[in-house]
Order: C-alpha cells, then sequence, then structure tokens
C-alpha cells in the first residue's frame, strides 16, 4: 500500500475507531471482499465483505481495511487497535 492508496473522503465510516479490536463498517456502497494490512503492508485477514471486522487476535497498531466491489475501485480506511 501507498500513501496514493488511502482516500481521505473515503464513503465508509469505521467505528469505533479506534477500538480493542471489534470494527463495525457502514456504507452505502455495496462491497463484496474485505483485506486487512498491518503498517508493515502484510495481508493479516481477508474474508468476503461483512460489517463487522475482529482484530482481537492482531497485536495493537495501525491497520488498513481494503474493500473492493466489482465496480469500482478498492476504498482504504485506516484502522487503529489499542
Amino acid at each position: 500500500l501507498s500513501a496514493n492508496d488511502f482516500f481521505e473522503d473515503s464513503p465508509l465510516l469505521v467505528s469505533p475507531n479506534p477500538s480493542q479490536g471489534i470494527f463495525t463498517i457502514q456504507s452505502a456502497r455495496q462491497f463484496s471482499r474485505l483485506k486487512i494490512y498491518n503498517s508493515l503492508g502484510e495481508c493479516v485477514f481477508k474474508k468476503e465483505f461483512e460489517n463487522r471486522i475482529d482484530l482481537s487476535e492482531q497485536p495493537a497498531g495501525v491497520y488498513f481495511v481494503e474493500l473492493t466491489s466489482k465496480n469500482s475501485t478498492p476504498h482504504i480506511q485506516k484502522l487503529i487497535k489499542e
């Protein structure tokens, strides 16, 4: 991931953020897949899209969720796990 992949005006709402590990995603768009990357760019989590993400098994730090759909470019949102 690069700085250009992060969109400040992302159509996503991830809450709570920061979190102890459980995040909820709200969006008007229909996403089909999600991937989570750690701060080193390593994919630590991937699955079909669900509104709930559980990172409780991951260490505290900064993560990036990448959401993709068939008809649009990926959307990336920063997550902070405490």
